[in-house]
């Protein structure tokens, strides 16, 4: 009983919480979106996003995950010369 309670410590309890503290820290050190109206020269409003944090030209987790989706769910699709899945650039 000892050794099934330590396997599943060793090899699974541990390595999800690095992968969280890892994910977490990311997140915190990743730029933040800010988006501001401003009025310009017209009257019209417009909307200006800056991104602010410790790293700003550092996605966050959701905005990788957003943008690399595509590519990991669908890893044979060919779209284009240069947009295809994962593993079909991997056999390349």
């Amino acid at each position: 009983m000892h050794l099934i309670q330590r396997f599943k410590l060793d090899s699974i309890i541990l390595p999800l919480g690095a992968i969280l503290v890892c994910c977490l820290l990311w997140y915190l050190i990743a730029g933040k979106s800010v988006i501001t109206e401003k009025i310009d020269d017209f009257g019209d409003k417009i909307k200006v996003t800056k991104r602010a944090g410790l790293s700003a030209d550092l996605p966050t987790p959701v905005e990788t995950w957003t943008a690399s989706k595509l590519y990991i769910t669908e890893p044979f699709a060919k779209r284009g010369e240069l947009d295809q899945g994962i593993l079909r650039f991997t056999w390349t």
